[in-house]
């Protein structure tokens, strides 16, 4: 039982982290107008491993649709319906 709370406690930790972090990039890109900030691929660090990969519209198009697609495949394959 305690390990299950541990394990609870992280997860909710982190949730908090990435919701802080995530909603001072959205502030930071909206009044900056940086875009490429919020880019999924940047968000990820990406460009470490494929440079330029956050930069220009297209890339940015591609990210969210990345994130959309994984987004369904987790709510579709991973979360169903308790029967």
């Amino acid at each position: 039982m305690e390990k299950s709370r541990i394990l609870r406690a992280f997860v909710i930790t982190l949730l908090i982290f990435a919701s802080a972090h995530l909603a001072i990039l959205y502030t930071s890109a909206f009044y900056t107008g940086d875009i490429e900030r919020i880019n999924v691929f940047r968000l990820l660090d990406l460009q470490l491993f494929f440079p330029d990969i956050h930069k220009g519209f297209v890339s940015f198009v591609l990210s969210y649709a990345s994130f959309l697609l994984l987004f369904l495949l987790i709510f579709f394959f991973v979360t169903k319906p308790k029967r």
